[in-house]
């Protein structure tokens, strides 16, 4: 599977297609058509930590924090209101789920 993923990658950087969009294309057509699907995820399974953190940090370092303050109060409640959002959403589904310390 690493040797789809890192081809995919290089080509995605060099023809500045987003990477996202052709992995998450990649893995409706594998799924959608292959035999092997359940194999396939499972192996997938074993490198999703790993693809997050490669995610997270090519578009960190790309992140212009400029940009954020050119956004101003708009671009600072938006990422209040998303953090605020992320943490009520998990925390209402781990009470529903009786999964938190509660």
């Amino acid at each position: 599977m690493t040797a789809v993923i890192a081809p995919l990658t290089g080509m995605c950087e060099l023809l500045h297609v987003p990477y996202l969009l052709t992995f998450l294309t990649m893995g409706i057509t594998i799924s959608s058509t292959s035999d092997l699907a359940d194999e396939i995820n499972t192996a997938l399974n074993r490198l999703t930590g790993l693809l997050c953190v490669v995610f997270f940090v090519i578009h960190g370092a790309a992140m212009d924090l400029k940009k954020l303050w050119v956004a101003g109060s708009v671009g600072v409640a938006y990422i209040m209101l998303r953090c605020t959002g992320k943490y009520c959403g998990i925390y209402f589904m781990a009470n529903a789920y009786r999964e938190g310390p509660w």
